[in-house]
């Protein structure tokens, strides 16, 4: 027996295609509340990332 065996162990990071068979219904609501999150964020750099290219389309046109 190690140090590190008394050490709480540390939760895995959610990621798509996680098995969720073990999960409680307050982890699964978290896992949604993370990824909505992510969404969100991920919607918010597409729409400022493709302003940009309009906007650059606009000035040098579109190739």
């Amino acid at each position: 027996m190690t140090d590190d065996d008394d050490l709480p162990q540390q939760k895995k990071s959610p990621s798509v295609g996680d098995d969720l068979y073990d999960c409680s219904v307050e982890e699964l609501k978290e896992r949604i509340a993370l990824f909505r999150g992510e969404i969100h964020r991920i919607e918010q750099i597409y729409a400022e990332k493709a302003a940009g290219l309009d906007a650059a389309d606009a000035l040098f046109g579109k190739s």
